[in-house]
């Protein structure tokens, strides 16, 4: 149970919880184990009208949209993202087994008077970051090179669940003042381009074949070619869609449906490698801690004992 919370929801293995920071400050956490289809019904809430600027970070799994404005976005394990509620979603889902995330929503229009004065004062100016990223419609996508914005989210996911306020308010100010202090120019990923929708229909009808089982046995390229996509052409749209390679990509969702399997079943460690396609337990254990950051049988002591 996360403390504090303001505000929870819960859509069947989805869930929802919501802290307000300060006045016109929100912040909100998202679990799920399972899956889920259709989030835009969730996800848009009170955003559709004013313009909220958004931060967000996955932690693990993976969330992928179209937008209204006809945008395909994907976010992914340590992505993080800034954009506004005028990107609206007209479909989402959550692709991976288990998905966690974070995100920080700021309404300037609910904002009182002192939290203008702080704002000022720390030269963060919501709507010229919205102007530099050129985010009104679009997502920014945040350097990975940037860790200390990564390890602000990180510690905002152990301040959420301690339920600890004064500190989530300490930590949104720094993470804001950090994004503020991003040099468009020189950061390394950019606002994803345009893209015909023809091409990313192709790429993601691979993408979906990529994760079937019944193509586990044939590789990225046979399936690029089936499809009668140049390989570098996929690379580069996959890679601006995904902000990761098809081969990452994949290992990704393998290694996420087998931490899934640690978490939710009884299943020993050699019969989720046979699952996941590997012959040997060393070799999965070796993809799973790459991926993870843990070895399974660690991973599954942290997570069948919180």
């Amino acid at each position: 149970m996360i403390a504090n919370t303001t505000s929870i929801k819960h859509y069947g293995n989805y869930s929802e919880y919501t802290v307000q920071v300060f006045p016109g400050v929100q912040l909100d956490y998202y679990v799920c184990n399972g899956g889920f289809n259709s989030l835009h019904s969730v996800h848009t809430g009170m955003q559709i009208v004013r313009n909220d600027f958004m931060l967000f970070h996955c932690k693990q799994g993976r969330f992928e949209a179209d937008l209204t404005n006809g945008l395909y976005r994907s976010r992914g394990a340590g992505q993080m993202t800034m954009s506004t509620s005028l990107c609206t979603l007209k479909e989402s889902a959550i692709t991976s087994q288990l998905y966690e995330s974070i995100s920080i929503t700021l309404t300037q229009q609910l904002f009182p008077h002192y939290i203008h004065s702080l704002f000022a004062d720390w030269h963060i100016d919501i709507s010229e970051l919205i102007t530099r990223f050129g985010i009104a419609k679009n997502w920014y996508c945040i350097d990975s090179g940037q860790k200390q914005i990564e390890k602000l989210f990180l510690d905002l996911y152990d301040l959420f669940e301690a339920g600890d306020i004064p500190l989530m308010q300490m930590k949104v100010f720094e993470l804001l003042y950090a994004v503020a202090c991003i040099d468009s120019a020189s950061d390394a990923t950019h606002s994803i381009l345009y893209t015909p929708k023809e091409r990313i229909r192709t790429v993601k009808k691979i993408c979906r074949m990529m994760l079937d089982k019944h193509y586990n046995g044939s590789s990225i390229q046979a399936l690029v070619k089936h499809e009668q996509m140049h390989y570098s052409v996929f690379q580069k749209i996959f890679k601006e869609l995904h902000g990761t390679t098809p081969n990452l990509y994949r290992l990704e969702a393998k290694m996420n449906e087998a931490a899934a399997l640690l978490i939710n079943t009884d299943k020993s460690l050699m019969e989720i490698a046979l699952d996941m396609g590997y012959e040997n337990q060393g070799k999965f254990s070796a993809a799973f801690k790459k991926s993870i950051g843990l070895l399974p049988t660690q991973y599954r002591r942290r997570h069948t004992t919180r």
